[in-house]
């Protein structure tokens, strides 16, 4: 209809992960009900197998894809999900408002991970064979979901409480976040590039979508987590 063209959403795109996102997780984190707490067992499962999945990709994937630029993608593709995108409105709509703060409290821990491995992974395929450590940390630092979440919890932790008039409109914009997040997901997406990375899409969407959740299912299982913090893992991958 003409409505949106390409340049729209990548403009619409850059306003939700530049002040949309942030919001979203400042507002999750800043109305945690006192008390709550995550469980540590499923903080230690998603780190660990996180990080392991991650060693394992950087000793595989060097040796089945022969174009360096390409490894670092492949290896983000196959550990990284959107679990900020989807894992939220997914949680709330299977167990309601109450599971929002421990899922985006799940959201913090994950995205921590992400975004810090993320980084390092892309910076040593980035086709210098060398990484500027001051960068890195600096592009970690600037993350404006990792901004939100810090504000978010500093305000928790300390107490601090927001007048009615900032609390209403900062929930309101926290609520459009997901779908419209959804919404240029969808817009955005180039089906014709699909042909041409047919090849390395198959195996790394394979294992990302089909096995990978079938361990973790079973892990998770093994160590005794069940119904919400099951769940939460499964969106993790």
């Amino acid at each position: 209809s003409g409505l949106a063209d390409e340049d729209f959403m990548k403009r619409l795109n850059k306003v939700i992960f530049q002040a949309f996102f942030p919001i979203l997780m400042f507002n999750n984190l800043y109305s945690i009900p006192e008390g709550m707490t995550l469980n540590l067992r499923l903080v230690a499962v998603a780190i660990i197998s996180v990080l392991l999945l991650q060693a394992v990709l950087l000793a595989v994937v060097p040796r089945l894809v022969k174009e360096n630029e390409r490894r670092g993608v492949i290896i983000q593709a196959i550990f990284r999900s959107n679990f900020v995108l989807f894992g939220l409105p997914l949680t709330i709509a299977v167990f309601g408002d109450s599971a929002a703060s421990i899922a985006a409290m799940m959201v913090t821990v994950v995205v921590s991970i992400y975004n810090t491995t993320s980084v390092f992974i892309l910076e040593m395929f980035n086709g210098e064979g060398k990484s500027d450590i001051k960068k890195t940390l600096k592009a970690v630092a600037a993350n404006p979901l990792l901004q939100g979440a810090i504000v978010g919890l500093i305000f928790f932790f300390l107490g601090i409480k927001l007048p009615g008039s900032l609390v209403t409109p900062i929930a309101a914009f926290s609520n459009m976040t997901s779908p419209l997040a959804i919404y240029v997901l969808g817009g955005t997406l180039q089906f014709k590039a699909i042909r041409k990375n047919l090849k390395y899409l198959v195996p790394t969407l394979t294992c990302k979508l089909f096995i990978l959740p079938a361990i973790i299912i079973a892990i998770a299982y093994t160590f005794g987590l069940r119904g919400l913090e099951l769940f939460l893992l499964i969106a993790v991958y």
